[in-house]
């Protein structure tokens, strides 16, 4: 048979043979289709920005991936065996782009036939724009409050700034970099709390994102406490005198430890003149004392001396003449003892 007759013979009723081949493709499809299994997965996707631009929009985390396969190799396609991404780093010029998404397959998955993969959405319109670095600090965020009586005094996130990479627009407008809470209730005393950053965008990637501390340092609360009019207290006057000026007053503020400053409770004999070396009448400057506890402190105390007149006590009884008689023996060896070291 020569070659003119085999295409008589192949072209003959033509029609009718091309309505049998297209039928036999549809039939062939339709058992593919009816024979093969699928299963919808859900991907991660990467953002690849390696050149100068980076997206300003927000893509999803997870496309939607449609695996289809005969039944004997469906149950061995899953996550592990596909990475999606988008890649910017081909463009150059900042604009508005439908970037594709692309997927790669494992080794694994190449080898199986048949298999089709769908992807949704297959491409997504962004928004592209210069990329750039920018150290920005960070801040610690606090809750809750110290005991009652201390405060913050320095709060020091360490590192304290983080180096920052993302779109032009969102970088600038970024400020500062807070970290997640870090707990205060009741603290009295230093201490570090490990913490973590809170809230990034997820446009921007933060260096170092792990690793962060808060360093806390607390103090007491330092507050102040006015006493008006406060009669003084006379001590260690001796047995045969008594005082014959006014009782003074004096004003003072008290500053310090303001748990303590709040539980004070000022006593009669805490405001006080010794008299102790009034050894004869007459009118002397004493000095007027304060005694506090030892977080605390006296200051605008006014007067700090007063002029206190003493007299001999007059004595109406034998016993009261007895009194007076050692105080004056008292007297008279003190100030003998006096003259001695005088000499000495």
């Amino acid at each position: 048979m020569n070659i003119k007759a085999l295409f008589e013979k192949f072209t003959k009723d033509w029609p009718a043979k091309v309505i049998c081949l297209c039928l036999a493709i549809f039939i062939y499809s339709f058992h593919q289709i009816i024979t093969l299994d699928s299963k919808t997965l859900m991907i991660p996707m990467q953002i690849i920005s390696d050149g100068n631009l980076t997206t300003k929009d927000v893509c999803p985390n997870f496309v939607k991936v449609v695996f289809r396969t005969d039944s004997s190799h469906i149950a061995s396609v899953n996550s592990k065996d596909i990475k999606a991404f988008i890649n910017l780093t081909a463009y150059t010029q900042e604009g508005f782009y439908d970037v594709p998404v692309q997927v790669e397959l494992s080794e694994d998955l190449k080898t199986i036939e048949p298999l089709e993969i769908k992807i949704k959405p297959e491409s997504f319109s962004l928004n592209l724009e210069e990329k750039i670095l920018k150290y920005i600090p960070v801040v610690a965020s606090t809750s809750g409050e110290p005991e009652n009586g201390y405060y913050v005094s320095n709060l020091e996130v360490i590192p304290s700034s983080v180096k920052v990479v993302g779109p032009k627009s969102v970088v600038e407008n970024t400020k500062q970099i807070y970290t997640k809470k870090v707990m205060l209730k009741g603290a009295k005393t230093n201490y570090s709390s490990p913490t973590k950053l809170d809230n990034i965008n997820s446009l921007l990637k933060i260096y170092p994102e792990s690793d962060f501390r808060v360093d806390i340092e607390i103090s007491e609360k330092i507050a102040e406490k006015d006493f008006s009019n406060i009669e003084v207290c006379f001590l260690n006057l001796k047995d045969n005198f008594i005082v014959s000026s006014q009782t003074p007053k004096v004003s003072f503020t008290l500053s310090g430890s303001q748990r303590i400053l709040e539980k004070f409770v000022l006593k009669p004999e805490s405001v006080y003149i010794d008299l102790k070396k009034a050894l004869s009448a007459g009118t002397f400057d004493f000095p007027v004392y304060v005694s506090v506890p030892d977080l605390l402190s006296v200051k605008k105390l006014t007067p700090q001396q007063v002029k206190i007149s003493i007299e001999e006590k007059v004595f109406d009884s034998p016993l009261d003449s007895e009194l007076k008689e050692n105080s004056d023996g008292e007297t008279l060896e003190h100030e003998n003892n006096q003259e001695e070291s005088f000499s000495s």
